[in-house]
């Protein structure tokens, strides 16, 4: 039996959802330009695999805990925002789990939207790189599972993919495709998205 394990931020859904809910928060004038800009800052820090997440955790928080009544509204935005073609594959997997670096702070929407259970990142528990592959060990510690089959968009995500039995790479950048051919042990394909 075989477990597909999702990413979401650009796997399933067409936005980094921490930056998006940022992006949305200052559209509303919730917050400044000089926030909008450092939280860019960060996002691209993730997409080069130099982000201090301990750092980063502790500056969301601090956003989210002023702007708790606004993530009702945010999700409706989240569901324009979804990609059909994953989300087709999504639904029609009876066995699946997400697994995110994003902060738990999503959680119960994330739940509620893609009828799934969720491992994602809280202070003491993070979920990115090397994590991702010990949380979903843990996971499946009591569960039957033979295989698993990873999707994802992230570079990041390579010892996962490294660990999985095959992976589904979503919209690859050129970085990202040069990482995956340089190791000829990863068992993968590539998918163009469409919203």
């Amino acid at each position: 039996m075989t477990i597909n394990v999702f990413d979401l931020d650009k796997t399933l859904i067409a936005k980094d959802i921490e930056y998006f809910f940022i992006y949305f928060l200052y559209k509303q004038s919730r917050v400044k330009k000089k926030i909008l800009k450092k939280s860019l800052n960060y996002y691209k820090k993730y997409i080069k695999n130099k982000l201090n997440f301990n750092k980063y955790l502790k500056y969301f928080y601090k956003i989210f805990c002023k702007n708790k009544k606004k993530i009702q509204p945010f999700f409706k935005k989240i569901k324009k925002n979804i990609y059909k073609t994953t989300f087709a594959l999504f639904k029609n997997k009876t066995h699946k789990i997400i697994s995110t670096s994003s902060v738990c702070v999503f959680d119960n929407y994330i739940k509620t939207l893609f009828k799934s259970n969720i491992i994602s990142t809280r202070i003491k528990t993070k979920n990115f790189k090397n994590y991702k592959v010990v949380n979903i060990c843990k996971y499946l510690i009591k569960k039957k599972y033979k295989k698993i089959f990873f999707y994802t968009d992230s570079v990041n995500d390579l010892p996962m993919i490294n660990f999985c039995n095959k992976s589904l790479i979503v919209n690859a950048n050129f970085l990202f495709i040069k990482k995956i051919y340089s190791n000829k042990a990863i068992n993968f394909i590539f998918l163009k998205t469409i919203l």
